[in-house]
């Protein structure tokens, strides 16, 4: 009887370690999926002067000295902003709220 407590005892202490690796490669396997079929927004251009005010507000305050060279717009709400300084160029994308997202470099 002993034996057989033992038995089963085993039997499930492998069930459940079998059932956490299953776990743990299903969300392997869902971040790699995720990763594949993940694609950066794609942005097309705009003029200038179809950019939100709040946008503009955020960018001249973030971005002191900075001119608008060019804009984009994800069709989504977001807007990538290339500013000029001089010669120095920086890419910013915000939100259409003029909420700052992230800097880019292309």
């Amino acid at each position: 009887m002993v034996m057989k407590k033992i038995g089963i005892g085993i039997f499930l202490l492998f069930g459940i370690c079998a059932n956490a690796q299953m776990a743990t490669d299903a969300n392997t396997n869902t971040k790699n999926m995720f990763s594949i079929f993940y694609q950066e927004k794609q942005y097309k251009k705009i003029e200038n002067t179809q950019v939100p005010i709040d946008v503009l507000r955020q960018a001249s305050f973030k971005y002191t000295g900075f001119a608008l060279n060019k804009a984009y717009s994800s069709g989504e709400g977001e807007y990538k902003l290339m500013l000029k300084k001089q010669n120095k160029f920086v890419n910013a994308v915000f939100k259409s709220n003029g909420e700052f997202i992230k800097e880019v470099t292309n």
